[in-house]
Order: C-alpha cells, then sequence, then structure tokens
C-alpha cells in the first residue's frame, strides 16, 4: 500500500502534479511517519504546489524526525523566512550553520533572509562568508554585489559583478 502512494506521487511529481503528488505523499505519511525521505518529498511538492503551511508542517515532521541534518533544518528556515516569519527562519538556519559551519549554501541563505528585510550590513559577512567557502559560487558573488550597491559601495558592487562574471 505505500509503495503504491510512493509511485503514485512519483507519477504526478514527474507530471508536474504537485498538488497531487503531495496528496499521496501526505496518505503514505499518515500510515507511516518514520520515512525522512518520503516527509522531505512531501514538504518539495506542498512547497511547489504554492501550499506553504503544509509545507512548513511537513518541513517541522522532517526536523522532528532528524533535528542534526542541515539538509532538512535549513530549507524549513528558508521557507519561514519566505512567508513572512523572519525571526523563526532565521533561528532554523542558524541552527542549520551550528549543524554545517562550511556550508556555503547555508550563509549565503541567512545572508538573503537579512538582504530581503533591507539589513544589508548583516547579510553582507554572510555573502562574503559564502564566497570564501566556494569560490566557484557565482550567486554568492551576485548577493555580495547587491548588498555593496545597496551599501552604497559601487566600486565593490563592480568588483563582485566582475568576479561573478568569470564563474559563468
Amino acid at each position: 500500500c505505500l509503495d503504491a502512494y510512493e509511485e503514485l506521487a512519483i507519477y504526478h511529481r514527474d507530471h508536474r502534479e504537485f498538488a497531487q503528488a503531495a496528496a499521496c505523499y501526505e496518505l503514505y505519511v499518515a500510515l507511516d511517519s518514520t520515512n525522512d525521505r518520503v516527509w522531505l518529498n512531501c514538504a518539495r511538492a506542498e512547497q511547489a504546489a504554492g501550499n506553504f503551511s503544509k509545507a512548513i508542517d511537513a518541513y517541522r515532521a522532517l526536523v522532528r524526525l532528524k533535528p542534526l541534518n542541515p539538509d532538512f533544518v535549513a530549507p524549513l528556515g528558508v521557507l519561514l523566512a519566505q512567508t513572512a516569519h523572519f525571526d523563526e527562519g532565521l533561528f532554523y538556519l542558524q541552527e542549520a550553520e551550528k549543524l554545517s559551519p562550511a556550508s556555503s549554501k547555508i550563509k549565503n541563505d541567512i545572508g538573503a533572509v537579512f538582504a530581503n528585510q533591507k539589513d544589508y550590513a548583516n547579510a553582507l559577512p554572510y555573502f562574503l562568508e559564502s564566497v570564501r567557502l566556494d569560490p566557484n559560487f557565482q550567486g554568492g558573488y551576485l548577493n555580495t554585489a547587491a548588498c555593496y550597491s545597496a551599501l552604497g559601495d559601487k566600486e565593490k558592487a563592480q568588483e563582485y559583478k566582475t568576479m561573478a562574471r568569470k564563474k559563468q
């Protein structure tokens, strides 16, 4: 029965029918709530379907199952921050950062939360650290450039834009 729900969910996901896929994953986790992979797929399907509160609930369930996995904690933080739950989103992202301090993506995500709040002074160090940790991550350079621009340092902004172009 569980395999059938998952196979049907995958079918719908592959056909970009995310609401239907999410419904199948929900049926699966109603019968077996211990499978972190299925919870993750459920959260992603809910998010893709635009069901953000259900996606948040699925990510929360996932984090309860695996609280020490930054790959589960960080997406919850990002989604919370994107849905105007800034403080809670930042909390989860900072928890993910503690679990994976060398993750350029998590640093970039924290910087993005601050930047989206127009708090460029707090965003900039995270973007700079993202670039330091992964010198090939173009997004880190672009975000750093945007921060410098917002802070009025056009010369530094141009420098990081140039570096970003070289990463293409």
